[in-house]
């Protein structure tokens, strides 16, 4: 009896509220104004979820292209809606709270704003804010016009707030990145150079926070702008300050383990460094070893996976990701957004308070004239900004740059040396977002994926550890180089010179290097040779071909190798050069599928579209993997006819497939080492090579393994100084042991 009480209320309370949503209004004749808050309501909340989630699939255009269309449709939806409260308003006083509750919605949902576009939206949202008290100026009840014109009150003074912060932070971050390059081009000069210990941080004095806060001064004789840093009392908190709390309760030694608290500073002065490189700020000690050090001898130090590498890097550009594409920039240009949070938790209190006097309001006869059909809806739209409001408290107070903060505050601060306050702050931090990168890496096999796919679905697969010690034993061996312009201009150095020492076998492929136009020829030539030496390798350890239906599977899934460790466990070292030729050749083919490659976007994209048309033609019909292998290996036979217009990308792939076939013979454990090298060497010549605006673009993502090592290679010195037209990486000299 209870269950069915409570299904016929429920069901009472939901035919009441859709029989009045869809209820004719009076005074205008068309669908009622609860309806257009439903619509409204539900566009505000598809816009928070899509502004949410959309920095993690950015490349998915139909993901865009929804934004667009929610952010269009959410402007009209509002403006029409609080137009059509403008005609009824006399008739419900549910109008008022649901025009000062959207409003502040429409504010609020915004999650990913920058700095730099700012002033317009908080314009509109001013104006929007605006009518709305235009209504509850309107014949109000008293009950219901307090909370109302409080809550209006505590939006206004956010939008009004943020529009001056936001010119604000934008005068300070220009102003912070000039004093940082202009610290920069001298802080390499201060004490011993031999005095420099990467691992106690000695020497270091990269700036983490309060340079701001200094005093500036400019002698001769060299006439520039200096920072005292030597007073152990002031603001300025550098890395090497923070490092030397080696006995701290909190971040000594014995309680900071692996310097996860430490690195987290670090990562913060890194960011400080990087973000000159979008500004084409000097980058003054690029060319320093001191440089080089604090890369090679700390982030690279320890065998366990590279994981203090990629938690440094990846803390370090999500703080340039917050700079560019969220509003934190904006909160924490001043350090703590304590005003920011009053007014939050002011409007939380205002919202439930206002819940409240609307449950009093719907349970009193005499005001059941006034208010009608609409508790559900107010209560629906009460609980999205309650809710979005805590969401975003959460976020800062525990964001990461709370965290920096919180940290230099207790270095700066001896008074919170005690044992009792250290933990405390300890269980705080533990609290806080730990900002990790997945370590997954989109993977693109041409030759199979795009004759189904189109290049719209890219399956990911784990960097696995064989990859990762690959490519950092190749970055090292850059340690002692400072190497010329990509390709050039010495045309005659491939990256081919070292994959056999026979005259006969370099001159033969001699053009899969240097000859080739660009970098995007380069890597589709290479990955299609790459996946077909994959066919051949697939073909010797099985038993007989992958049919159709596994080949449709491959295509949707292309994160597996098409060869399994256990076929090839007992060729020493086999597994581990494969799948790092493998995982690396079918990722920068990704990179080209989304112009991630120093070239020109649009050429790019051509280019790529060209090469998988021409493999679509060219697989057509096959129902196996070893058709493609022998349909391909057919075309790579043919003669070149003199009236082609020039050579085929996917015919050269297949050509090169053949020669490494030739020259290695049966030494397959040789081939898939030189290709390993071929492909670690090249990365790293991609990550460099490509300009920091694409690198921009995909900050908005879960991450990007060539932007992780093209941060790591700016911190190493290897990107040269953008002011000065210094030269980057020349993937012929990278290492010469570690390149075919």
């Amino acid at each position: 009896m209870f269950l069915t009480a409570v299904f016929l209320f429920l069901k009472n309370i939901v035919m009441r509220t859709i029989l009045g949503i869809f209820k004719e209004d009076e005074t205008t004749h068309t669908i009622g104004v609860q309806f257009w808050v439903v619509v409204t309501t539900t566009t505000l909340l598809l816009k928070f979820i899509i502004g949410s989630i959309a920095p993690l699939y950015y490349t998915m255009r139909s993901l865009n292209d929804a934004a667009r269309i929610v952010l269009v449709v959410n402007y009209s939806t509002v403006n029409y809606t609080l137009g059509l409260m403008q005609l009824s308003s006399g008739r419900n006083d549910f109008f008022q709270v649901w025009a000062v509750l959207l409003v502040t919605l429409q504010y609020s949902v915004r999650i990913g704003i920058p700095y730099r576009k700012s002033k317009d939206v908080s314009v509109a949202d001013l104006l929007l804010s605006l009518w709305a008290a235009n209504l509850i100026r309107a014949q109000t009840l008293l009950k219901l016009k307090i909370p109302l014109w409080f809550i209006w009150s505590v939006s206004a003074m956010r939008i009004i707030s943020f529009f001056f912060s936001s010119q604000r932070a934008c005068d300070i971050y220009s102003e912070n990145m000039r004093l940082v390059a202009n610290y920069m081009s001298h802080e390499h000069e201060e004490g011993n150079p031999d005095d420099v210990d990467p691992s106690t941080m000695k020497g270091y004095k990269y700036l983490v926070l309060g340079e701001d806060k200094q005093k500036k001064k400019v002698e001769p004789p060299a006439f520039r702008l200096e920072l005292d840093t030597t007073d152990s009392d002031n603001d300025l908190i550098t890395v090497e300050r923070v490092w030397s709390l080696h006995n701290s309760r909190l971040l000594g030694d014995a309680a900071d383990l692996d310097n996860r608290l430490k690195d987290v500073c670090l990562s913060f002065a890194l960011y400080k460094l990087l973000r000159r490189r979008f500004s084409n700020l000097p980058i003054l000690e690029a060319r320093q070893p001191k440089t080089k050090r604090l890369v090679f001898e700390y982030i690279l130090q320890g065998t366990n996976d590279y994981e203090r590498a990629f938690r440094i890097t990846h803390v370090e550009l999500r703080f340039l990701r917050d700079f560019f594409y969220s509003k934190h920039s904006i909160m924490f240009a001043k350090g703590f957004p304590f005003w920011r949070m009053f007014l939050s938790v002011s409007l939380v209190g205002a919202v439930l308070y206002l819940g409240y006097v609307v449950h009093r309001l719907s349970k009193s006869p005499e005001d059941m004239v006034r208010i009608t059909n609409g508790s559900f809806v107010t209560y629906f739209i009460i609980v999205l900004v309650v809710t979005k409001e805590v969401w975003e408290i959460v976020i800062y107070v525990f964001s990461q740059w709370t965290k920096v903060l919180i940290l230099c505050k207790y270095v700066k601060d001896a008074r919170l040396h005690f044992r009792v306050v250290e933990s405390v702050l300890r269980i705080f931090l533990k609290l806080m977002i730990n900002w990790k990168w997945n370590q997954k890496i989109r993977q693109r096999n041409i030759l199979v994926s795009s004759r189904y796919m189109s290049g719209f679905f890219h399956g990911k697969v784990q960097l696995r550890s064989e990859v990762k010690r690959a490519l950092f034993e190749t970055f090292r061996g850059l340690i002692a180089s400072y190497l010329p312009n990509a390709f050039g201009p010495n045309q005659d150095k491939t990256i081919v010179n070292n994959i056999n020492q026979d005259n006969t076998i370099v001159s033969q492929i001699s053009w899969a290097g240097g000859e080739l136009e660009a970098d995007t020829h380069r890597i589709l030539v290479w990955h299609i040779a790459t996946s077909l030496c994959e066919i051949k390798l697939f073909d010797s350890d099985q038993d007989q071909a992958v049919v159709l239906p596994n080949l449709w599977k491959r295509a949707t899934r292309p994160n597996r190798p098409l060869v399994n460790e256990t076929a090839i466990a007992n060729q020493q070292g086999l597994w581990g050069h494969y799948i790092t030729a493998i995982s690396l050749s079918n990722y920068c083919a990704y990179l080209v599928s989304q112009a991630l490659v120093p070239d020109n976007g649009l050429v790019v994209n051509k280019v790529y579209e060209v090469v998988q048309q021409e493999v679509n033609s060219a697989v057509c019909g096959c129902k196996s993997i070893l058709d493609i292998y022998t349909r391909l290996t057919s075309m790579a036979r043919m003669p070149d006819m003199p009236d082609d217009g020039g050579r085929s990308l996917v015919k050269m792939g297949a050509q090169l497939a053949e020669q490494l076939r030739l020259a290695y013979t049966e030494d397959r454990v040789r081939l898939w080492r030189d290709l390993g090298k071929f492909w670690t060497g090249f990365m790293l010549h991609l990550a460099a090579s490509t300009r920091a605006a694409k690198h921009d673009i995909h900050l908005r993502g879960p991450g990007e393994l060539t932007t992780h090592l093209w941060a790591l290679l700016s911190h190493a010195g290897f990107l040269g100084n953008v002011m000065h037209g210094e030269q980057m990486l020349d993937p012929d000299d990278i290492n010469d042991s570690s390149y075919i």
